[in-house]
């Protein structure tokens, strides 16, 4: 089976989407090699055991919030909660707590922190249906299929899902 090719912006000559330098030019091409060294793409699963370690997290966080917030206003401010929990570690660090612990950060493409820009896209692209779904009905059935949809391409050659693809980041080992 071959991997479909893309061309190099620089040069226009073909390469597979693994490949981290363009063979004819040598401009690297915006993805780390994989391994396990640092600065490598993450696992899949070390991605998903920080994800994990962060939905731990996020529902303590809820459910204390739920205890002490005024009836109605409760899911709203767990989701505001959820939202600035997740966008602001990613704009300021690049990592939340489930990061830190599994070893691996979230950059731009050019190995940056993700900023605010960015880092608010990468979690509006999974987020925004289920959050809408869930406010106008109480009960999400997009998150599942729309979870796989936005998750599965981590498993691919180049390890970023559908958020990461939109915000233009990647999440490495550290």
């Amino acid at each position: 089976m071959t991997e479909r090719t893309r061309s190099c912006p620089v040069c226009g000559a073909a390469y597979a989407p693994r490949d981290p330098t363009c063979a004819t030019c040598g401009i690297e091409l915006g993805l780390p090699r994989l391994g396990p060294a640092s600065g490598t793409l993450a696992s899949p699963g070390a991605r998903a055991l920080g994800a994990i370690l962060d939905g731990l997290v996020v529902n303590v966080a809820a459910l204390l919030l739920v205890l002490v917030a005024p009836g109605d206003l409760a899911p709203v401010l767990v989701w505001i909660g959820i939202a600035g929990y997740d966008i602001g570690a990613h704009a300021i660090w690049g990592r939340t707590v489930g990061k830190v612990v599994v070893g691996t950060r979230c950059e731009s493409l050019d190995g940056d922190v993700p900023g605010f820009r960015r880092a608010a896209l990468r979690w509006l692209v999974p987020a925004a249906p289920v959050v809408v779904a869930t406010v106008w009905t109480g009960v999400s059935l997009l998150a599942v299929p729309w979870g796989i949809a936005v998750f599965a391409p981590i498993f691919g050659a180049e390890r970023r899902g559908l958020h990461d693809r939109a915000a233009g980041t990647r999440v490495v080992r550290v």
